[in-house]
């Protein structure tokens, strides 16, 4: 019963990060959306270049922690158009197939009329009369030019051209053309058109030279045409210059990307000086079963929002001999689920809260007294900076989301299906990128988030992030990797363990993509994200991207603990084979861990430990000493040097022990945790202090051996009811 509990708090927990979708059965077109194709120009009776894609959607649908306000496309709607001219010489649609897609989407061409100037084109959905849109087309216009990319500063290498017909399509001279920049990506961008006015020559051509601004991003150029003498009323016309300031890019989005990672570690370490011994008692938690050990690996890393530091703490246990590899096993499994809560909580639309809770989190640092609180200020800034640091790299990318060279490398690892089918050389280039990625910044929700800010600025798609979500999965695993060397072979087992369920969660996922969903071509897996998920992501514009790409991490996560979770005996037994222990006796454990020093609770414990074991060793000496040499009144050699070798052994515990402490003053702890640090270490020291004092007894028994001098009786049965006490 308490398996299928578990399992129901799993699947219940995708629901509540994906939100679930209004379920309603409305297919009523409410409005009809231009994604591309309006304001075309052609020469009379020719294509425009440009596809008119429209997209059919129903009413706003609000979904349960997802986007609220969401319009579903409509499929299966007829659409017509029609224009206002009556003579035959307006433009006319070619439309091959006038149904609405699965993604609400209809592609048509648009021929140019045979009268120069503006035309309408109205757009009605059949059976839906409240849905319309007005597209416009100039006939015996036509342009050249358009959408250069170039570096910031420079002049394009072509002019923005114009050519002009009339209704015989004969050029026209002598119209007067204006060339007025419309928009910059920053004012004083210093962006010019060269010239601005002119008229247009006998080939009915004009033209102006662009130069683009000092700022990344797209220039709009709007070129106007009015002739009222010869009926000639055009409205403005637009021309986009892209350019380009490739180091500024880079500084900016490696800055944000900084201001990102910086803020992650800030809201991580403030909130384990919240948890504080908390987190230690829950992962006391595991010891009962599987279930709890995934349970307990779910909570630590949401706590601390990272997978990476969950799973070194891992590998420190393991190394500590605190944690068997089965118990380790179960809390990666769940160190993978709850990883995924920082990609939740990014993929929200919540950037609004950046400044405030920088704000309240500076304000709560600058005023709290108490570490609890202190932490809560920390944890409240990171996640500021967590969002500034996105809304940098944002904003950025969404700059250049249209310039050539750049979606014409994103291209190079497209994921979108060809003829029905998810390329398989692109899906391997994703899944490597992502991985080398999360390898190179050594952080998982970081790769997440450079994703998301991508998808947000159209630059990439769904199809291609999964892949990628795919790879962040497999770099990740590093961190486990590079934390056990030099440790033992149950602390290198453990990162194996964490190794081999993440590939095999994408060797299988891998398998999914050519499954597609029955009556789709779209694979299953995402087909059931997209299904649980508000908002249709396979439309022409993808819709609620960012949550759908948070919802496919955290069910990939999900659907691996579901599916390898009855096998944790199977990864221990394999583990076992790649990685042999000869006798569990024998494995070398280390108390002092280094990699438990980002956990302080954890790492106190520890000190406590060595401290308990010098004790011990000390007090062991001492008991040789005061029975075997003292009150025995004679002197043994051999018994001796043991003893000077446990002593060495001693001092050594103690210089390590003391270095420990020091180390772990540099990390974030709570007032308790900083107070108990010099207690431990007068601890230390006088456990080290028995042992010294144990050796000055062995000197003195050694000297009283040689000149065989003894204690009155009294004097013994004195020091004998005296250590009596003290044993």
């Amino acid at each position: 019963m308490s398996k299928i509990k578990t399992c129901f708090l799993f699947l219940a927990s995708i629901f509540i990060f994906c939100g679930c979708a209004d379920s309603g059965d409305d297919s009523r077109v409410d409005q009809i959306k231009i994604i591309s194709g309006n304001n075309q120009c052609a020469a009379h009776d020719e294509l425009c270049q440009k596809t008119l894609v429209i997209e059919l959607l129903g009413p706003p649908k609000k979904g349960f922690l997802g986007s609220g306000g969401a319009r579903s496309p409509i499929e299966g709607v007829s659409v017509s158009f029609s224009t206002q001219d009556s003579s035959g010489t307006g433009p006319k649609v070619e439309c091959a197939n006038p149904l609405s897609d699965h993604g609400g989407v209809v592609r048509c061409k648009i021929r140019a009329g045979k009268k120069t100037g503006d035309s309408y084109i109205l757009i009605e959905a059949d059976g839906h009369p409240k849905a319309k849109a007005m597209a416009r087309v100039v006939s015996g216009v036509s342009i050249s030019g358009d959408r250069q990319q170039g570096r910031t500063g420079q002049t394009l290498s072509e002019p923005f051209r114009l050519k002009i017909q009339d209704n015989s399509s004969s050029p026209i001279s002598g119209v007067p053309v204006y060339f007025q920049i419309v928009s910059a990506p920053e004012e004083k961008s210093k962006a010019s058109c060269s010239p601005s006015n002119l008229l247009s020559d006998g080939d009915g051509e004009a033209s102006s030279k662009f130069k683009l601004g000092n700022a990344t991003g797209t220039y709009r150029v709007m070129a106007e045409l009015s002739d009222p003498e010869r009926g000639l009323h055009v409205r403005g016309i637009e021309f986009c210059g892209m350019g380009l300031n490739i180091w500024k890019l880079v500084f900016v989005v490696a800055g944000g990307l900084a201001i990102f990672i910086f803020g992650m570690k800030m809201m991580s370490d403030g909130l384990q000086i919240v948890a504080g011994d908390r987190m230690r008692e829950i992962l006391r938690f595991f010891t009962s079963n599987s279930l709890s050990a995934v349970l307990a690996g779910a909570v630590v890393t949401g706590i601390v929002q990272s997978s990476s530091a969950t799973t070194v703490m891992i590998v420190g246990f393991t190394n500590a001999g605190i944690m068997s590899l089965r118990q380790a096993i179960g809390v990666i499994f769940g160190a993978n689920i709850g990883t995924t809560v920082t990609a939740q909580i990014i993929s929200f639309k919540i950037n609004d809260l950046a400044f405030p809770a920088i704000i309240a989190g500076v304000i709560v640092l600058l005023l709290a007294k108490k570490s609890n609180l202190k932490g809560w200020g920390q944890a409240v800034l990171g996640f500021g900076m967590l969002f500034f640091g996105m809304i940098i790299m944002g904003d950025e990318l969404k700059k250049i989301a249209d310039f050539p060279e750049f979606v014409n490398f994103f291209r190079t690892f497209d994921c979108e299906p060809v003829n029905g089918r998810m390329p398989i050389g692109a899906i391997i280039g994703a899944i490597g990128i992502g991985t080398a990625m999360t390898v190179l910044i050594q952080s998982s929700s970081a790769t997440i988030g450079i994703a998301l800010a991508l998808a947000s600025s159209g630059l990439l798609n769904f199809w291609t992030a999964v892949p990628l979500i795919l790879g962040d999965n497999i770099g990740t695993t590093i961190t486990a990797v590079l934390a056990s060397i030099g440790t033992n072979e149950k602390a290198r087992q453990t990162a194996l363990s964490h190794v081999m369920f993440n590939v095999l969660g994408v060797m299988y996922m891998f398998i999914l993509f050519f499954i597609p969903f029955p009556g789709t071509d779209i694979p299953i897996f995402m087909y059931l994200v997209d299904a649980i998920t508000p908002g249709e992501v396979f439309g022409e514009i993808p819709q609620n991207i960012e949550r759908h790409i948070a919802v496919a991490h955290s069910m990939f996560n999900v659907c691996n603990v579901l599916l390898f979770l009855p096998f944790i005996g199977y990864f221990e037994i394999v583990c076992n084979k790649i990685i042999r222990v000869k006798d569990e006796s024998l494995v070398r454990t280390t108390v002092l861990e280094p990699h438990l020093l980002d956990s302080p609770p954890a790492a106190i414990e520890q000190v406590t430990v060595e401290v308990s074991l010098m004790l011990d060793e000390a007090f062991s000496m001492l008991r040789k000493v005061m029975d075997e040499f003292f009150f025995a009144g004679h002197f043994n050699e051999e018994t001796a040097r043991e003893i000077e070798k446990t002593e060495s052994r001693i001092d050594q515990m103690q210089e390590d022990s003391m270095e420990y402490l020091v180390r772990l003053t540099s990390r974030p702890l709570t007032v308790e945790q900083a107070e108990l640090i010099p207690l431990l270490m007068d601890c230390v020291n006088d456990a080290e202090s028995v042992a010294d004092h144990s050796l000055v007894v062995m000197e003195l028994s050694r000297r009283m051996s040689l000149a065989k001098n003894k204690l009155s009786g009294d004097a013994l049965a004195e020091l004998g009811n005296v250590w009596e006490t003290l044993k």
